[in-house]
């Protein structure tokens, strides 16, 4: 039984996400507003008649977003007075 170096193949250079054309993007933006302008424009009334439904919904995800998960509570505040203990 013979001995070969394994050799690992040699890993692929870090691969960076191709930049969309400025007019892809451009257009895409449009295309957004529109959409954007239409959906308000025809849905406006039943958006107002949730906007009290839409704000307690969007409490969760601002609690969640804010502190950055559970278990960011008081953890700032614990290494300023360790820092200042120290």
């Amino acid at each position: 039984m013979t001995m070969h170096a394994h050799h690992e193949p040699a890993a692929p250079p870090a691969s960076r996400r191709p930049r969309a054309p400025w007019l892809v993007r451009l257009l895409m933006f449009a295309l957004l507003g529109v959409g954007a302008y239409y959906i308000i424009a025809e849905h406006g009334a039943h958006l107002l008649a949730a906007w009290p439904l839409l704000i307690l919904l969007a409490c969760p995800l601002m609690h969640i977003f804010m502190h950055g998960g559970h278990g960011g509570h008081g953890q700032a505040q614990q290494r300023e007075n360790g820092a200042a203990n120290d």
